[in-house]
């Protein structure tokens, strides 16, 4: 078991508690079906999936790394639907970087400026930047042909599917969680 900050002084908490394992299986669950759903891009599969990680990310209470890792899982997730077209290192790679902005980006610009910024930040973050700098470079690491043109071409032509997808996604967490933030299912 990995230990987190303590709650009282002297006192461990772990961080797979039963509410949050269960929490997170729930949600990945839901990952899964969005990854079903999926919007057009020559970039890859890009769909939903993520909407419940970044649901976890705007969660006032809860810890940001259940974000990363929900959003981990949905790209595994969404990736298998398809195949894995890229591998499962570049898979591994982009569900590092998109968990991650879930539970960082996106968080980190709600605390600070409040739901319409986390949306922002994250689509900015998983749409724009992903596309351009990511993606590309995911290309010619998997050996795609024409070069570093090619694989910018790519990168360019997903910027509208990945902004999409993402605004989408965030925006459905950031609504689910803000109309639970004051409930008992917030804890």
């Amino acid at each position: 078991m990995t230990q987190s900050a303590t709650s009282e002084p002297g006192k461990a908490t772990s961080f797979f508690t039963p509410r949050r394992i269960s929490r997170m299986a729930v949600l990945i669950a839901l990952s899964g079906v969005g990854a079903f759903v999926k919007i057009p891009s020559p970039g890859g599969d890009l769909g939903i999936d993520s909407a419940p990680g970044y649901f976890a990310g705007f969660m006032k209470k809860w810890d940001w790394k259940e974000a990363a890792f929900i959003g981990l899982a949905a790209r595994l997730i969404a990736a298998g639907v398809v195949g894995f077209p890229f591998g499962l290192p570049i898979q591994i790679a982009w569900g590092i970087f998109l968990g991650g902005s879930m539970g960082v980006v996106a968080r980190l610009a709600r605390l600070r400026f409040g739901y319409v910024a986390g949306v922002v930040a994250a689509t900015l973050w998983n749409g724009p930047v992903f596309a351009l700098l990511v993606l590309p470079a995911s290309v010619l690491l998997v050996g795609g042909t024409g070069g570093m043109g090619a694989a910018i071409a790519v990168g360019i032509a997903s910027v509208l599917g990945a902004t999409l997808a993402s605004a989408l996604a965030s925006t459905i967490g950031a609504v689910a969680a803000r109309s639970i933030q004051s409930t008992n299912l917030a804890k």
